[in-house]
């Protein structure tokens, strides 16, 4: 009975200090709840008008609207608090975690400084930049998620912003839009397998509902990722290892396949290609693009423009990582990207004059 007695307490023991860790960490905000959730339209996406905090390489806090991307949303766009509505320019930036950027708060994003400098030139319109960045998103998912989600908000200019991990091919990030090949034909499809929708309903019922099951399995990817030292040291490690070089990834054999030059081609007249590399873009992938005269941008001379002067746009010192743009990474593509749109822009404007 004394055994039974003591395996009772510590159950209740064990269950209550879960229960004041779950508080306690939700109230503090140490730790997000996960930000997945499924949609029958799009598969995986983020979850509606709620604003996060996240501290990854460095700390961001960013607010998803009611339309599931990140930043205003529709219900801005049309203005309806304003007696006199301005006409709107809508600019979409479709690319992964770096457009995505978790990592800044959304006033130091490079696409609201971009937005800030053109609205202040172009005062008599509205110049709306939405921010459709999804982490893992190659050039296959990026196409898919204009055609199936992003085209849905009628933007006058849609920009990809890829870098050579981005022109590969591989298996699709599950529950991702994506297309394919049939025939001759592109096909973009958001149909899952079953078992995969399923399991990840169910996980996303516990993680959306407890931080500890989020907070767990967050440890597991971790683990899966950094050596065991990293994990149970934390920061303590960051202060006596070398931050991390980025491998970019680059293959000397590159060629383009068959899908990656069809969505190239498949590509509308108001979209344009953006190399977001600190290196140029596989000539292999540039010369199809040319061949097929698409619009293409590249910010890999201002970034290493930026990196020969000594700026390092990739590299967090409050944690000791080498990542996503930092705060200065932001500013210097913020004010170039205004730079690049200015003349599409005002080509804009003449049209809806």
């Amino acid at each position: 009975m004394k055994m039974m007695k003591n395996i009772i307490l510590f159950v209740l023991g064990m269950a209550s200090v879960l229960v004041v860790a779950e508080l306690f960490v939700s109230k503090a905000k140490v730790i997000e709840y996960s930000l997945g959730q499924y949609y029958e339209d799009i598969g995986k996406g983020l979850p509606t008008n709620r604003t996060s905090l996240m501290f990854t390489e460095g700390f961001g806090i960013f607010h998803t609207n009611s339309d599931r991307f990140i930043g205003k949303g529709l219900r801005y766009n049309t203005l309806i608090y304003k007696r006199d509505p301005m006409p709107t320019i809508k600019i979409a930036l479709i690319g992964d975690s770096f457009v995505e950027s978790f990592q800044v708060f959304e006033r130091d994003y490079f696409g609201t400084i971009a937005e800030e400098i053109l609205n202040n030139k172009y005062k008599n319109y509205e110049i709306d930049i939405q921010n459709f960045g999804r982490a893992n998103f190659g050039l296959n998912h990026i196409y898919a998620y204009h055609k199936s989600f992003v085209d849905n908000f009628n933007p006058d200019l849609v920009l990809y912003f890829l870098s050579n991990g981005d022109v590969h091919t591989g298996p699709p990030t599950p529950l991702y839009p994506y297309c394919y090949l049939n025939g001759d034909s592109l096909i973009v499809t958001t149909n899952y397998p079953i078992s995969d929708i399923e399991n990840y309903k169910k996980a996303e019922k516990w993680l959306s509902a407890s931080i500890i099951a989020n907070l767990v399995n967050n440890a597991r990817h971790t683990i899966r990722k950094q050596d065991l030292a990293a994990v149970l040291l934390g920061n303590v490690y960051e202060w006596f290892a070398e931050p991390k070089q980025e491998t970019p990834l680059v293959d000397s054999n590159y060629k383009v396949a068959p899908i990656i030059e069809k969505i190239v081609n498949e590509v509308d007249s108001n979209t344009i290609l953006v190399n977001r590399e600190k290196i140029p873009l596989y000539s292999d992938f540039t010369d199809v693009v040319e061949e097929y005269d698409k619009e293409y941008w590249s910010l890999y001379p201002v970034l290493d423009s930026a990196e020969r002067a000594g700026i390092k746009t990739n590299y967090w010192e409050v944690t000791n990582k080498v990542g996503h743009w930092n705060k200065k990474g932001h500013q210097i593509v913020g004010r170039e990207l205004a730079r690049m749109l200015d003349e599409k822009v005002q080509e804009l404007i003449t049209s809806k004059k």
